[in-house]
């Protein structure tokens, strides 16, 4: 930001010509005109299309109290046949005129939304005593050929959502009946490994669809590490909770196989994990697996200092093994960084 005011106040001294101002702000920005055009001509198309979603919003709440139950019904759906229609609509020009491929993006993602606000209202208007996690999983299938045709990162995110809130209500509602045989007073633990394995699904298929030749899913780079993240913090806190509740090294009977089994699992996500990061030159994926580690083994650290009764000594020595794996990871990942670049 310095520079391109340095550049601007020159320009304003004509010490920098309008041939040579295009130039100056390239090699300062590293950005050409024409991708600087491109952000711009997608941030214009988000914004309008979120102000025309703002604007239906607004056109329904200040009508609705004055239509029955059948025209809101038939008003939803008209808005969204028309919203079904634009996207496809769009798909002939996409050859022709490349800009038209992010208003379809946009389009399909305010068509997935609207798809949600249909069946939310069927399910008030018509209630047929279905649980909570029925709509939201059959939002999530309804919306799958949108997903499908925008593939970003708000699609993928949106799909990631919808189906983690599935796999939550219905947990609630109905739990897991094996799971209720082995781990009768553990449904939060095993609520979150199953959230663990959604997102671990989700994160090694849009893992190998992005790295694909073609690229399927080039627009869901952030996702695919959003859902990695998810993945990790998820187990990362049942984990955490089977280390600081009881002494599961000496007790037995379902809390200690509900120990055993964790670990296993978290020892096997791990070494696939580093497998398949190795082999996919995946920087972020090693990143996220070593760190999430070290964290790991804090927290045994911190049990261990919290049994033996050392305060002061105790979390220095913590502190200080942090810091110094902290450090080793992060020059191993730079070194691995020059490594996955020298590689064609």
């Amino acid at each position: 930001m310095r520079h391109k005011s340095l550049l601007y106040h020159w320009y304003a001294q004509r010490a920098i010509t309008d041939e040579t101002m295009p130039q100056a702000l390239e090699s300062v920005t590293h950005a050409s005109f024409a991708q600087w055009l491109r952000f711009l001509n997608q941030l214009l198309l988000g914004s309008s299309v979120l102000c025309f979603g703002s604007s239906l919003i607004c056109f329904i709440a200040y009508n609705w109290h004055y239509l029955t139950r059948l025209s809101k019904l038939a008003l939803l759906e008209a808005i969204w046949l028309v919203l079904m229609i634009v996207p496809l609509a769009l798909l002939k020009y996409v050859s022709h005129h490349p800009a038209v491929k992010h208003a379809v993006s946009w389009s399909s993602l305010l068509t997935a939304i609207a798809t949600g606000g249909v069946l939310a209202y069927i399910g008030q208007a018509y209630q047929q005593g279905a649980d909570d996690w029925q709509l939201f999983a059959a939002w999530s299938v309804l919306s799958l050929p949108w997903i499908w045709l925008g593939r970003s990162d708000w699609h993928i995110g949106l799909l990631a959502l919808l189906l983690n809130l599935s796999l939550f209500l219905w947990f609630q509602v109905n739990d897991w009946p094996l799971f209720q045989q082995w781990f009768p007073d553990e449904t939060f633990s095993c609520l979150l490994w199953w959230q663990v394995l959604l997102n671990l699904v989700l994160h090694l298929t849009l893992l190998f669809l992005n790295r694909r030749k073609p690229v399927c899913w080039a627009g869901a780079k952030f996702s695919e590490a959003l859902a990695g993240l998810a993945m990790w913090v998820f187990m990362l806190i049942v984990i955490a909770d089977a280390i600081f509740t009881g002494n599961f090294l000496l007790e037995q009977g379902n809390r200690h196989f509900l120990w055993s089994w964790s670990q296993s699992f978290w020892w096997l996500i791990s070494v696939v994990l580093l497998v398949t990061y190795w082999n996919r030159n995946c920087l972020y994926g090693l990143a996220l697996l070593m760190f999430a580690q070290i964290v790991y083994s804090q927290m045994w650290l911190l049990r261990w200092l919290n049994s033996s009764q050392l305060e002061t000594y105790g979390y220095l020595l913590m502190s200080a093994s942090s810091v110094g794996m902290s450090v080793a990871v992060s020059l191993w990942l730079l070194k691995l960084q020059r490594r996955f670049e020298e590689q064609p």
